[in-house]
Parts: C-alpha cells; structure tokens; sequence
C-alpha cells in the first residue's frame, strides 16, 4: 500500500510540474503563432478582440506579439481572402473604435478611451485584423 501511495504522489508531482512548465511556457512567451485549436495559448494570451472576433475558426492562425519597451503588444488573425472587410469593421466600431486618418499607416481605428488601434489590411493571400495595445 505505501508502494502504491509512493508511485501515485510520484506521478502527480510530475504531472503537475509538466502542466506547471506548459502553462509558463505559454504565458511568458514573446512571440507565437496559434489558432483556437491550440487552447491552453488560446486561454492564457488571446484578448477579448480575439476571442469574440467574427469568422474565427479552429483553423483560423492568430500571431501574438508580447509588448518589449516602447513595442506595442500585437494580435493579429489571419483570415483567408474571402472573408467579407465589411462585417470586420463592422466588428470593430461595435468595440468603440471609430476611422482615423493616419498620415504613416492609412486607415486606422482607433479605440479613444483605452489607447488602443486595430487595421485591416488586404494582401493577395489573406485579411488580416490586427489589434495593438
């Protein structure tokens, strides 16, 4: 019975040091790729921009970029080329962000109250709806 008690606590400590390391490895990250598939990074790092953003599929890849000195911290979705820019500044007025001109990066919006910015941008391959904070 102690045999038994010996090998059971064994393995918890090591489970819990493993979930323990994954969960620190996720959160400390600088930079990541992942997608809502991947959930234990799509929990921890995924703002609430992300997670409630409109055609957001398992398959959809999110870029995370952690804030380093004056960098701003970056989400980005990467849709594919058919989704539909409309509904995705449809999306982000709903959330408060208003047009503003930008003289350096275009079309911009803006989220007055919190600092915040998002763009949309239109490559060949893809949209991608990007949030800075």
């Amino acid at each position: 019975m102690i045999k038994r008690t010996k090998i059971f606590s064994i393995v918890f400590i090591t489970i819990l040091l493993f979930g323990c390391y994954k969960v620190a490895s996720v959160a400390m990250t600088d930079s990541t790729d992942y997608s809502r598939a991947d959930w234990l990074a799509y929990k921890l790092i995924a703002p609430d921009e992300v997670n409630n953003a409109p055609f957001l599929t398992d398959d959809t890849v999110i870029h995370f970029r952690a804030a380093d000195g004056a960098s701003p911290q970056i989400d980005e979705i990467e849709y594919g080329k058919n989704v539909d820019e409309a509904v995705l500044v449809d999306y982000l007025e709903s959330l408060g962000y208003r047009h503003v001109d930008d003289p350096v990066f275009g079309k911009r919006w803006a989220q007055e109250s919190s600092g915040r910015s998002a763009y949309i941008a239109k490559t060949e391959d893809a949209i991608k709806l990007t949030f800075t904070h």
